[in-house]
Protein backbone atom coordinates (compact mmCIF):
# COMPACT_ATOMS: atom_id res chain seq x y z
CA UNK A 1 0.00 0.00 0.00
CA UNK A 2 3.41 2.33 -0.47
CA UNK A 3 3.95 1.91 2.74
CA UNK A 4 7.62 2.04 3.75
CA UNK A 5 7.67 -0.67 6.89
CA UNK A 6 11.06 -1.23 7.59
CA UNK A 7 10.51 2.68 9.28
CA UNK A 8 7.56 1.35 10.84
CA UNK A 9 6.68 -0.12 14.07
CA UNK A 10 7.07 -3.68 15.03
CA UNK A 11 3.04 -3.82 15.43
CA UNK A 12 2.47 -2.57 12.09
CA UNK A 13 5.19 -4.77 10.28
CA UNK A 14 3.04 -7.81 12.39
CA UNK A 15 0.96 -7.49 9.33
CA UNK A 16 3.39 -9.53 7.74
CA UNK A 17 3.30 -13.21 8.71
CA UNK A 18 6.50 -14.84 7.41
CA UNK A 19 5.92 -18.66 7.36
CA UNK A 20 9.06 -19.98 8.49
CA UNK A 21 9.11 -22.58 6.08
CA UNK A 22 12.90 -23.28 5.47
CA UNK A 23 14.53 -26.95 4.99
CA UNK A 24 14.68 -27.06 8.87
CA UNK A 25 11.59 -25.41 10.72
CA UNK A 26 12.20 -23.89 14.16
CA UNK A 27 9.43 -24.42 16.30
CA UNK A 28 9.72 -24.17 20.29
CA UNK A 29 10.53 -27.62 20.53
CA UNK A 30 9.54 -27.69 24.38
CA UNK A 31 5.77 -26.38 23.98
CA UNK A 32 3.05 -28.50 22.25
CA UNK A 33 1.62 -27.22 19.26
CA UNK A 34 -0.83 -25.17 20.90
CA UNK A 35 1.14 -23.16 22.66
CA UNK A 36 3.55 -22.65 19.79
CA UNK A 37 0.57 -20.69 18.09
CA UNK A 38 -0.16 -19.07 21.48
CA UNK A 39 3.27 -17.43 21.83
CA UNK A 40 3.43 -16.32 18.21
CA UNK A 41 -0.16 -15.04 18.68
CA UNK A 42 0.50 -13.11 21.94
CA UNK A 43 3.56 -11.98 20.30
CA UNK A 44 2.36 -10.83 17.07
CA UNK A 45 -1.24 -8.97 18.18
CA UNK A 46 -0.16 -8.50 21.92
CA UNK A 47 -2.97 -10.91 23.44
CA UNK A 48 -4.25 -14.97 22.94
CA UNK A 49 -7.77 -15.44 20.30
CA UNK A 50 -8.49 -18.78 21.46
CA UNK A 51 -10.87 -19.26 18.81
CA UNK A 52 -8.79 -18.06 16.08
CA UNK A 53 -6.10 -20.41 17.14
CA UNK A 54 -8.72 -23.15 16.99
CA UNK A 55 -9.45 -21.99 13.71
CA UNK A 56 -6.06 -22.20 12.18
CA UNK A 57 -5.35 -25.38 14.05
CA UNK A 58 -7.97 -27.00 11.98
CA UNK A 59 -7.44 -25.27 8.60
CA UNK A 60 -3.43 -26.61 9.01
CA UNK A 61 -5.08 -29.94 9.88
CA UNK A 62 -3.46 -29.58 13.32
CA UNK A 63 -5.98 -30.42 15.72
CA UNK A 64 -5.17 -33.93 16.46
CA UNK A 65 -1.87 -32.86 17.47
CA UNK A 66 -2.89 -29.67 19.03
CA UNK A 67 -2.75 -30.64 23.13
CA UNK A 68 -0.49 -33.53 23.57
CA UNK A 69 2.67 -33.85 21.38
CA UNK A 70 5.52 -31.57 21.74
CA UNK A 71 6.70 -30.16 18.17
CA UNK A 72 9.53 -32.68 18.39
CA UNK A 73 7.15 -35.22 17.87
CA UNK A 74 5.43 -33.94 14.49
CA UNK A 75 6.87 -35.06 10.50
CA UNK A 76 8.31 -32.57 9.03
CA UNK A 77 5.49 -31.98 6.92
CA UNK A 78 3.51 -31.00 10.38
CA UNK A 79 6.65 -28.95 11.70
CA UNK A 80 5.86 -26.99 7.94
CA UNK A 81 2.61 -26.69 8.53
CA UNK A 82 3.34 -25.60 12.15
CA UNK A 83 5.21 -22.65 10.87
CA UNK A 84 2.34 -21.83 8.56
CA UNK A 85 0.17 -21.86 11.41
CA UNK A 86 1.88 -19.58 13.33
CA UNK A 87 2.47 -17.14 10.99
CA UNK A 88 -1.47 -16.78 10.17
CA UNK A 89 -2.04 -16.67 14.38
CA UNK A 90 -0.88 -13.17 13.98
CA UNK A 91 -3.94 -12.49 11.47
CA UNK A 92 -1.30 -10.98 8.57
CA UNK A 93 -2.91 -9.40 5.25
CA UNK A 94 1.09 -10.98 3.89
CA UNK A 95 2.55 -14.14 4.42
CA UNK A 96 5.87 -14.91 2.64
CA UNK A 97 6.87 -18.76 2.47
CA UNK A 98 10.48 -19.90 1.90
CA UNK A 99 10.48 -23.21 -0.27
CA UNK A 100 7.46 -24.45 2.00
CA UNK A 101 8.15 -27.79 0.42
CA UNK A 102 11.23 -28.19 0.62
CA UNK A 103 13.32 -31.38 1.24
CA UNK A 104 9.59 -33.22 1.29
CA UNK A 105 8.09 -36.34 -0.55
CA UNK A 106 5.99 -35.49 -3.33
CA UNK A 107 2.95 -36.64 -1.12
CA UNK A 108 3.89 -34.14 1.72
CA UNK A 109 4.24 -31.79 -1.06
CA UNK A 110 0.82 -32.05 -2.33
CA UNK A 111 -0.40 -31.40 1.22
CA UNK A 112 1.68 -28.52 1.57
CA UNK A 113 0.62 -26.99 -1.59
CA UNK A 114 -3.31 -27.79 -1.04
CA UNK A 115 -2.77 -25.60 2.35
CA UNK A 116 -1.47 -22.50 0.08
CA UNK A 117 -3.97 -22.67 -2.65
CA UNK A 118 -6.50 -23.11 0.33
CA UNK A 119 -4.77 -19.91 1.73
CA UNK A 120 -4.83 -17.43 -1.73
CA UNK A 121 -8.35 -16.84 -0.79
CA UNK A 122 -7.73 -15.49 2.66
CA UNK A 123 -4.85 -13.36 2.13
CA UNK A 124 -1.75 -12.17 -0.20
CA UNK A 125 0.87 -14.87 -0.70
CA UNK A 126 4.65 -14.54 -1.54
CA UNK A 127 6.08 -17.95 -2.40
CA UNK A 128 9.94 -18.23 -2.97
CA UNK A 129 10.64 -21.85 -4.75
CA UNK A 130 13.39 -23.09 -6.97
CA UNK A 131 10.81 -26.17 -7.72
CA UNK A 132 9.42 -24.52 -11.51
CA UNK A 133 6.55 -27.59 -11.34
CA UNK A 134 5.35 -26.32 -8.25
CA UNK A 135 5.24 -22.63 -8.99
CA UNK A 136 3.18 -23.29 -12.14
CA UNK A 137 0.77 -25.37 -10.24
CA UNK A 138 -0.10 -23.04 -6.89
CA UNK A 139 0.77 -19.17 -8.14
CA UNK A 140 -0.91 -16.57 -10.56
CA UNK A 141 1.92 -14.87 -10.91
CA UNK A 142 5.35 -15.16 -11.17
CA UNK A 143 8.71 -13.71 -10.77
CA UNK A 144 11.51 -14.95 -12.26
CA UNK A 145 15.19 -13.72 -10.13
CA UNK A 146 18.58 -14.21 -10.83
CA UNK A 147 21.49 -13.35 -9.39
CA UNK A 148 19.00 -10.32 -7.07
CA UNK A 149 17.74 -9.10 -10.40
CA UNK A 150 14.13 -9.10 -11.09
CA UNK A 151 14.51 -10.00 -14.99
CA UNK A 152 10.57 -10.76 -15.56
CA UNK A 153 7.14 -10.40 -14.00
CA UNK A 154 3.90 -11.47 -14.95
CA UNK A 155 0.69 -13.98 -15.01
CA UNK A 156 2.27 -17.64 -14.50
CA UNK A 157 0.89 -19.12 -17.76
CA UNK A 158 2.24 -16.52 -19.93
CA UNK A 159 5.46 -16.35 -18.11
CA UNK A 160 6.23 -20.49 -18.60
CA UNK A 161 4.72 -20.87 -22.04
CA UNK A 162 5.12 -17.34 -23.65
CA UNK A 163 7.98 -15.41 -21.84
CA UNK A 164 8.59 -11.70 -22.93
CA UNK A 165 12.48 -12.71 -22.68
CA UNK A 166 14.96 -15.20 -23.95
CA UNK A 167 16.78 -15.30 -20.53
CA UNK A 168 13.85 -16.62 -19.00
CA UNK A 169 12.96 -19.33 -21.94
CA UNK A 170 16.73 -20.12 -21.69
CA UNK A 171 15.91 -21.09 -17.56
CA UNK A 172 13.04 -22.36 -17.76
CA UNK A 173 14.20 -24.46 -20.42
CA UNK A 174 17.43 -25.49 -18.91
CA UNK A 175 19.64 -23.74 -21.21
CA UNK A 176 21.38 -21.44 -18.87
CA UNK A 177 23.93 -19.17 -20.39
Amino acid sequence: NGEDIVRQPLYRRARIGLGRTFQIPQPMHELTVRQNLEVAQRFGTGSIDRKRIDEILAFTNLTAKAERDASTSLALTELKALEVAKALSTNPKLLLLDEPASALDPISTLKIEELIRNLKSQLTLVLVTHNMQQAARVSDYTAFLQNGELIEYGPTDQVFTNPRLQRTENYITGRMT
